[in-house]
């Protein structure tokens, strides 16, 4: 599937982001962006990087990144082992913006 991405739009399709995700990462992501914790220092074409603050939380810096092997990501908090809960609402509100244009 990520070898058919020519985007970073294209690497956010809901299908794939629950393929990297967990669930409950993936929940935790989603009210992440219903409470309004992700700012975007930087979205286009091929990254998008944000500051994310759960409520009550602590903000982590994330960068989801398009490259011609699929999407690549890191987060304050874990690095670039696990696509975590600031990934995810990284990724969501990512795919709002672009569903906007």
């Amino acid at each position: 599937m990520a070898k058919d991405f020519k985007s970073l739009k294209d690497c956010l399709l809901p299908a794939y982001i629950r393929s990297i995700v967990t669930a409950s990462n993936l929940r935790l992501g989603r009210e992440i962006v219903k409470e309004h914790g992700v700012e975007f220092v930087e979205l286009g074409p091929e990254v998008a990087i944000a500051e994310v603050t759960p409520l009550g939380g602590v903000t982590r810096d994330t960068e989801l990144r398009f490259t011609e092997n699929g999407l690549k990501w890191k987060c304050s908090c874990t690095g670039t082992r696990l696509f975590c809960k600031h990934c995810a609402a990284t990724a969501v509100a990512a795919k709002v913006k672009f569903d906007k244009m």
